[in-house]
């Protein structure tokens, strides 16, 4: 059997000018060589391009943040500036079923993208919204990964206790490129303005740097074994734990090919989680995991630029509780999860580990038919996260930049029982203010989004037919929708990034099944 699809999309952006291509195919074909198996191989192409949006705010830590202007105003980006990007996938994975109760699964993919982007940075020089647009740089132009996987799944009784096995391997391959000739500031500079006068700025005459010039400049290398197990005592308790050893080898390089300093390591993840049911609708459950994981590769800007970090060992733990009634789904967890944080040192340029990250916070969410004809899907966020042990004593055990303490979605969906096949909708999301900067200084305001909407399904000359209508953020607000250090994206304009989110927009379309 086999599957083909394809999507093509092109058309104007909520600026003036602004324009958006995106194509994509995908074919997969299953085969079944015996009676039990099946190999299902899998090729995609997908292709966007995305010019004259809104580019990115970049702000010192001292500067002020100011209030998130009208992104349909021109000159906030440049027609002629976005991101240019295409991805290849392949798949093949083979299914096997020996038994009704054991199962193989193995497969393996390759990956290739690669990225022009060459985004405008706004990057604010003064409290009074002076800025200076450059084109972002310092991303990694292309990255290739090969990565495979093989696990057996088995379900057996020892002693009166059941048991869920499994027993796997997977490891993978990426690379990283980087451009050959890194771009200077004058070559990528494009303007003077201010945000309450933004301007249109003339192609520079180098322009941005050649991304199809690059070269592989770390491979990271990561394989492992791990074992599961699911053991139900009864009909109240069980305990789920699992166990992985991983291997590690990074390779750097430099644009002639020459061997920079890399490393191996290799080391235990264990993961563990203890199952109560007080009755069959309700499970109560501790877990603990400790994961072992390749290191961040330092961007472009860094002075150490290519160069993949030693493994992370981030720790997390979480206690929660599932209740499922007649027509609701609720849940509740309160977690903590640690991990080492890295950035760009300011002193020496260097991209190295600075700190730990730590975050606590408590998720609740319910889904399902609270009335006949109304569904609810709500999630409710309480977050903590800090940084701890950062070499600035002014940055210790300070709220992590642009992570808000509340943040939460509701989306309600009614159908009209008159009309069959009508159903409206109403999303509202809200987060509460994020800090700003390292310090804890400043903060970005929260804001509140609703979206409307309606779709109407029926059957048209016997074919399936889904008329939708959107409108999202209806009021129209202007509000920064990512606050992030700037690090986490390779951009050298600044040390903190503020992104503008979507104006109110209208969507509509039509789908047909044949």
């Amino acid at each position: 059997s086999y599957r083909l699809n394809g999507v093509y999309g092109k058309g104007d952006g909520f600026v003036d000018g602004s324009r958006q291509r995106r194509a994509l195919a995908d074919i997969g074909f299953d085969i079944r060589p015996w009676e039990h198996s099946v190999l299902e191989l899998n090729y995609s192409d997908y292709e966007l391009t995305s010019k004259g949006y809104p580019g990115w705010f970049a702000y010192s830590q001292t500067l002020q943040l100011p209030d998130a202007p009208n992104p349909n105003r021109v000159g906030y980006g440049q027609l002629y500036a976005g991101v240019d990007m295409q991805t290849k996938i392949a798949t093949a994975r083979l299914k096997h079923d020996f038994s009704e109760d054991w199962h193989l699964v193995a497969g393996v993919l390759d990956q290739d993208a690669t990225r022009d982007i060459n985004t405008p940075v706004n990057s604010l020089s003064n409290n009074a919204g002076a800025y200076v647009s450059s084109f972002a740089n310092g991303f990694a132009p292309r990255f290739k990964i090969q990565s495979d996987a093989a696990y057996l799944n088995g379900r057996f009784a020892t002693g009166g206790v059941d048991h869920d096995l499994t027993l796997g391997t997977a490891g993978y391959k990426s690379q990283a490129y980087a451009i050959r000739t890194a771009a200077t500031a004058a070559s990528v500079r494009l303007g003077t303005a201010t945000i309450a006068a933004p301007a249109i700025f003339p192609v520079p005459a180098a322009g941005p740097p050649n991304t199809r010039l690059n070269f592989n400049s770390s491979n990271i290398y990561q394989w492992g074994v791990n074992v599961g197990d699911t053991l139900k005592f009864n009909s109240q308790w069980s305990v789920r734990a699992a166990l992985s050893q991983d291997w590690f080898h990074v390779d750097n390089l430099n644009a002639a090919g020459v061997a920079l300093p890399g490393y191996s390591d290799h080391g235990l993840s264990p993961t563990g989680s203890l199952l109560f049911k007080p009755a069959p609708s309700m499970t109560a459950y501790v877990t603990y995991g400790s994961s072992l994981q390749a290191g961040d590769v330092a961007p472009g800007t860094a002075v150490n630029a290519g160069v993949g970090l030693a493994p992370y060992r981030s720790k997390q733990y979480e206690v929660g509780y599932k209740w499922a009634l007649d027509k609701v789904n609720l849940t509740a967890a309160l977690f903590r999860i640690e991990r080492p944080f890295a950035s760009i040192d300011p002193v020496d340029r260097v991209y190295r580990i600075t700190g730990e990250q730590r975050n606590r916070g408590l998720e609740l969410s319910a889904v399902g038919e609270v009335v006949h004809g109304l569904t609810v899907y709500g999630g409710l966020a309480l977050l903590d996260a800090r940084l701890e042990h950062t070499p600035v004593a002014a940055t210790n055990d300070k709220r992590y930049v642009g992570a808000a303490k509340v943040k939460g979605n509701a989306l309600l969906e009614y159908q009209f029982a008159a009309v069959p096949g009508l159903v409206a909708s109403l999303n509202y999301q809200f987060s509460g203010k994020r800090a700003a900067n390292d310090t804890n200084s400043q903060f970005a305001p929260g804001y509140n989004l609703f979206d409307i909407g309606a779709r109407y399904t029926s059957t048209i000359m016997e074919k399936s037919v889904a008329l939708r209508l959107a409108v999202n953020n209806v009021t129209d607000r202007h509000y920064w929708s990512t606050i992030a250090p700037s690090n986490l994206t390779g951009a050298n304009t600044g040390n903190l990034l503020a992104h503008l989110g979507a104006p109110r927009t209208v969507q509509a379309s039509v789908s047909v099944d044949f």
